[in-house]
């Protein structure tokens, strides 16, 4: 078919030391699947039959990324079809490329490995004489207790085998050992000597930002944080455009962004950063409070009251005294699953409250509140106005601040949270919560 096929030895070479898909994220992802589990495949595919190198890269590709903007859609390996079959293709082309009348000859082998966990093809599996994919560490492992470094701890596990056949210390001559541990290994261990056998990994993506992500009513002398992993620096990205512009780098997990406006949007995201590089964050937002509108129990005038307490410290006034180290318990909700705790204003003043806010308290997750009615009572509590509910709302952390906006005109002189739901309920033994705040006009 070609005076070049056939005549030459040709080694193909498949570059997958820094693979990973894209996609529509501006950032690559690790490869998930086995052996990679989590990590850049940093490997290298080396045949010398250009159409079993693709089959097997293309095997790869398509385990790793099933989605339908990945590769495995039908007829996408078609050109490996007829590449194989160049002799008699499914097309039926007559391919021809000297144009002399003698038909191309198969141009290698292809096929598709038996399973993604085991990896066989057929000369694995001694059912044909097709691929046969083997793997070649090219890096002797030394490592021997696996701590990401070779010093003399290995060299003792090493020593141990001195002179021994069939041991993990046979490392030499690479890449088939001879079968015995002698100088040649030790030669081979020197040269790995106070190396490192691991790449440490990326830092995680910075999570659980405060103010929440998609909260609204923050106050404008509110700082933001967030929880770190594994990261050594911080750059921080904050402003009123999306995506904000970038601030400044910092260690710490707390930045002060200064007075902010009145109701208004801002956007915030963190770049968490190591010796090995970056972790592009979330881009969040918060919007802040609106003009006029304070916490309208802060003058600690008014009664509160609760369907139950924890004398004599966890008190329904521990939820309104504007401190997170105290807390409001109630064992009701285990008996009864049912719970409310309130707030009355002095001297029949009403304010019209349009946001609040609830922060858990400082332990078990479990007793957090779930799900709750906002009412307002104008009669002593005879008769209540249901203005907010909420379902399935979930508390990421210990002393988390939450905001809840409703729309509201009417000036009320109690305001009753009633909890129908916590976190667990079958793992509470009581629903509590640290800091509630009405948020709304002066009670007058």
């Amino acid at each position: 078919g070609h005076r070049d096929l056939g005549g030459k030895t040709l080694l193909s070479l498949v570059d997958g030391l820094y693979a990973g898909k894209h996609g529509p994220l501006l950032y690559p992802i690790k490869w998930q699947t086995a052996p990679f589990n989590n990590d850049w495949p940093s490997s290298i595919f080396v045949s010398q039959d250009q159409v079993a190198i693709d089959s097997v890269g293309f095997d790869f590709l398509v385990t790793e990324w099933p989605e339908a903007i990945g590769p495995g859609h039908e007829g996408t390996d078609d050109y490996l079809h007829e590449a194989a079959e160049a002799n008699n293709p499914a097309s039926g082309t007559f391919y021809d490329p000297e144009g002399d009348g003698t038909r191309l000859s198969s141009l290698g082998v292809h096929e598709h490995w038996n399973n993604p966990t085991n990896k066989q093809y057929t000369r694995n599996l001694g059912t044909g004489s097709g691929i046969e994919l083997v793997k070649v560490s090219l890096i002797p492992d030394v490592d021997y207790n696996n701590d990401g470094k070779v010093n003399f701890e290995d060299f003792a596990v090493f020593a141990q085998y001195w002179h021994q056949t069939g041991s993990p210390a046979d490392i030499a001559p690479q890449p088939v050992p001879d079968g015995v541990v002698d100088y040649k290994d030790l030669f081979v261990f020197c040269q790995n000597w106070l190396m490192a056998t691991k790449i440490p990994p990326l830092p995680a993506q910075a999570s659980s930002p405060s103010p929440v992500n998609g909260s609204s009513g923050i106050s404008t002398d509110a700082n933001l944080s967030w929880s770190a992993a594994s990261a050594e620096s911080h750059d921080i990205y904050f402003g009123t455009a999306n995506p904000p512009p970038f601030v400044v780098n910092q260690t710490g997990t707390t930045f002060d962004p200064g007075t902010l406006e009145q109701s208004k949007t801002y956007y915030w995201q963190i770049d968490e950063i190591n010796g090995w590089g970056l972790t592009a964050g979330d881009v969040w937002q918060f919007s802040t409070s609106s003009p006029g509108l304070s916490d309208t129990t802060d003058d600690m005038t008014g009664t509160a009251g609760a369907f139950g307490e924890n004398p004599p410290t966890e008190l329904a006034a521990k939820a309104f005294d504007n401190s997170n180290s105290t807390k409001w318990l109630d064992f009701k909700m285990k008996t009864i699953g049912y719970s409310w705790i309130q707030y009355q204003y002095a001297s029949s003043k009403q304010s019209i409250v349009t946001e609040y806010t609830i922060t858990s308290a400082n332990d078990a997750e479990e007793r957090d509140p779930k799900s709750w009615n906002l009412k307002g009572s104008n009669n002593g509590g005879a008769n209540w106005d249901t203005l907010d509910t909420r379902t399935g709302e979930l508390f990421a952390s210990r002393f988390e601040k939450r905001t809840f906006l409703f729309t509201n005109s009417t000036g009320y002189n109690i305001y009753r949270l009633e909890i129908t739901d916590v976190r667990n309920l079958p793992a509470a033994n009581s629903v509590q919560l640290a800091e509630i705040e009405l948020i709304g006009t002066t009670p007058q």
